[in-house]
């Protein structure tokens, strides 16, 4: 038998390999592609809370309001909800007040309701003291 480099493999298979003793590379048959039924996967890279229907709760029952940042200063408390920066009195989506502002959490008011609307775990910096 006679040793072939990678090139010569590679010329085999574009001819068909008619010629090397008999030898012929393997028939590649396509397949359709079709789509899989079942669950839609979730989005990795989508952020936590995310839903691709936009701000409210779903029949998934995917959060209302997602914070994503805290900023507290000795002037100032501000915070990131939906992706629009707030503080303390101002509204959010949905209409909720925002009442308090800490590192890790907010705590909004919508007519008579507390909601709490926390930062993921390992998302709170602290100062170094």
């Amino acid at each position: 038998m006679r040793k072939l480099g990678l090139a010569g493999v590679v010329i085999l298979l574009a001819l068909g390999a008619s010629g090397a003793g008999g030898w012929a590379a393997p028939a590649v048959h396509a397949q359709a592609h079709r789509p899989v039924a079942g669950p839609a996967l979730p989005d990795p890279t989508r952020p936590p809370g995310k839903s691709l229907a936009g701000h409210g709760t779903g029949a998934r029952g995917v959060a209302r309001w997602v914070l994503s940042s805290t900023l507290i200063s000795p002037d100032r408390r501000l915070a990131t909800i939906n992706g629009r920066i707030v503080a303390v009195g101002q509204r959010v989506v949905g209409g909720a007040v925002v009442e308090e502002i800490q590192p890790a959490q907010v705590r909004l008011r919508l007519r008579s309701r507390h909601f709490y609307v926390k930062l993921l775990p390992g998302g709170v910096k602290w100062p170094v003291h």
